[in-house]
């Protein structure tokens, strides 16, 4: 194997796509086709994320039809000042994990985009 993308099946790409530049400071790199996105990649830094419609997406693996989005994914992103980062996004984000220390020597907090995918913060 060499390498691992993360794609997310979503019901509204203008929506996500929003959430992810306004509340996370996300770049849009790429959405197409151009007159109504279905396809979009996101970046910060060096985290990229792939976005589908589902329509789109449940074409391409139909299993993907009636999937509640979310699921039992976490998407787990390193930061730095994640007491910042925790600060900045409480009051914006259904945090679902408090800030805490972890056993393994990290600091965590999780919260759920507006898709409910679950994305946990560590430093």
């Amino acid at each position: 194997m060499n390498s691992v993308s993360v794609e997310l099946m979503v019901d509204d790409i203008q929506k996500t796509v929003e959430f992810y530049k306004t509340v996370l400071g996300f770049e849009v790199i790429l959405e197409t086709p151009d007159d109504k996105p279905t396809f979009a990649i996101i970046k910060s830094n060096n985290v990229k994320l792939m976005l589908y419609i589902r329509e789109e997406f449940a074409n391409e693996i139909p299993k993907f039809k009636n999937e509640k989005l979310g699921g039992s994914i976490a998407l787990y992103i390193g930061v730095d000042n994640i007491k910042n980062w925790h600060k900045r996004l409480e009051s914006k984000v259904k945090v679902v994990q408090k800030l805490h220390a972890t056993e393994y020597g990290t600091e965590e907090f999780s919260f759920e985009d507006i898709n409910g995918y679950v994305l946990m913060f560590h430093e």
